[in-house]
């Protein structure tokens, strides 16, 4: 059938949370030690890890700490990007500097109570002990919301943390800037909410209101897309477009939808063995606002499962299938121009049509086994970490997006983009390992994209053919390193 295209929304996901936690033997905070610096603090760090690419929504903290005399005490915390948030600064003290040199601050005492620290706090964190008695287990206070006092500003709230990394090292900071009152920052949480959504999604197959195919068991037809990940990881969330039709007029949404997702492996450009599934799932259904043929009320689903573990530039087939059992047929729906590949299983036979969906790990741009990689172009660098080792692939990469040259001539071959942010350390960045064959060229840049700067190039100063240098990454900058081989 054929279908017009009217308006086009995204849809979002429920909201995901998650919860990282340490409990290590009490730590004790330098009684008197506080002079500014992140090293005159107690601290205590966390590893997260397995946060899908999604949008987050809030990041919150709990802190359990026993300390005497709560206008003594200072606590930061540093993200994965080293992006520093005062949380709490000597409440009740008018502090004149971030520097531990004034006096003195409330009296109250934290014995030990968990306390929360969100931007949806109740209390301001300079208000703390304002009301009289114990923190949380004697004022029943114990929901603050973060004030950084004359620590360095911005970030001043948890939100202005939302777009840096997630997954990495967060490191919570406790320090003492008097005398006598002593104590120990005894346990701490991470919360860390996000929601997928096809916007937020890299790669993702839109829907372009031109045609949908049957995907309804009770057809029955079955229908599957091809994709290839650019990263390897879990596959928890998806969401898919289409729409309901009994070939007289829309019969939807399907108050009997039963579900189902299959992975398989890709077998020479088709689907071959099953890789999971069927997942039954059970999908939020929301109208998009887009109307199809005319009359047809086009659907956006949303939808997790049990993790289902991909390797990046893998190739991979996506089945989803609605079984009805009635008149009204559900029918998937296709998406803007990809590889121009989609299947049909009951006829193992080929559409000329790329399918709608999107996942929470990044796929190639237009879901095709031969597509170029997602971070061909600078503004899908692939954001790492210092201390992490990212495995990628140039092939069938362009030079689209080639910076030219940075110290050497980096235009000869295809290349793909990685960013960091920069921690204020001497930092290396090397590309290939033991057993490379190939040669190598590496640059790294700042700036932004379409206006970059050159920092340093290499091609091969490392062992063998592998390009390695080292340079200082200036605190909070951010990176781009362009990788060809």
């Amino acid at each position: 059938m054929i279908l017009a295209m009217f308006l086009f929304s995204s849809v979002a996901f429920a909201q995901q949370t998650f919860t990282f936690s340490s409990d290590p033997a009490d730590i004790a905070i330098p009684d008197d030690g506080y002079d500014g610096t992140l090293g005159s603090m107690a601290s205590d760090a966390i590893v997260a890890s397995g946060i899908p690419a999604g949008t987050v929504t809030n990041i919150e903290i709990d802190v359990a700490i026993t300390h005497t005399w709560i206008g003594d005490l200072t606590v930061k915390l540093v993200s994965p990007d080293g992006t520093i948030l005062g949380v709490l600064s000597r409440p009740g003290l008018a502090d004149v500097g971030d520097n531990g040199a004034d006096c003195c601050g409330r009296s109250n005492d934290w014995s030990g109570a968990t306390i929360t620290f969100s931007d949806a706090g109740s209390v301001d964190a300079e208000n703390m002990g304002l009301t009289a008695g114990v923190i949380c287990s004697g004022n029943g206070e114990c929901s603050y919301f973060p004030n950084p006092g004359s620590i360095a500003t911005p970030p001043s709230t948890f939100t202005e943390l939302y777009t840096g990394l997630m997954n990495g090292t967060w490191t919570i900071y406790v320090s003492d800037a008097a005398g006598l009152d002593i104590g120990t920052l005894n346990s701490w949480t991470l919360r860390i909410s996000e929601v997928f959504d096809c916007s937020s999604g890299i790669g993702c197959q839109a829907p372009n209101q031109v045609n949908a195919y049957v995907a309804d068991l009770s057809f029955p037809q079955q229908v599957g897309e091809n994709f290839v990940p650019q990263t390897s990881g879990p596959i928890t969330s998806v969401c898919w477009y289409g729409v309901y039709y009994d070939f007289a007029s829309d019969c939807g949404p399907g108050s009997g939808d039963d579900f189902t997702i299959t992975y398989y492996n890709d077998n020479a450009g088709a689907p071959g063995t099953i890789l999971a599934g069927p997942l039954a799932v059970s999908p939020t259904v929301l109208p998009t606002g887009g109307i199809l043929a005319g009359s047809l009320t086009e659907y956006g689903y949303e939808a997790t499962h049990a993790p289902v573990s991909v390797i990046a530039f893998q190739a991979y087939w996506i089945e989803i299938t609605n079984n009805l059992n009635g008149t009204c047929v559900w029918f998937w729906e296709t998406a803007g121009p990809g590889d121009g590949i989609s299947y049909y299983f009951n006829g193992a036979s080929y559409n000329a049509s790329d399918l709608a969906f999107c996942l929470n790990v990044p796929i190639n741009a237009d879901g095709g086994l031969s597509a170029a990689p997602v971070n061909d172009v600078c503004s899908q660098a692939i954001a790492t970490s210092c201390g992490s080792t990212v495995f990628g692939t140039t092939t069938n990469a362009t030079t689209q997006d080639n910076p030219g040259t940075c110290t050497y001539d980096l235009s000869t071959a295809g290349g793909v983009w990685y960013s960091f942010v920069g921690t204020g350390e001497q930092t290396t960045v090397s590309l290939g390992g033991a057993g490379t064959d190939y040669d190598t060229k590496l640059g790294v840049f700042t700036g932004s994209c379409g206006s970059l700067t050159c920092v340093a190039g290499d091609d091969d100063s490392g062992p063998g053919l592998t390009s390695q240098l080292t340079f200082c990454a200036t605190l909070g900058t951010t990176y781009y390193i362009y990788n060809r081989f």
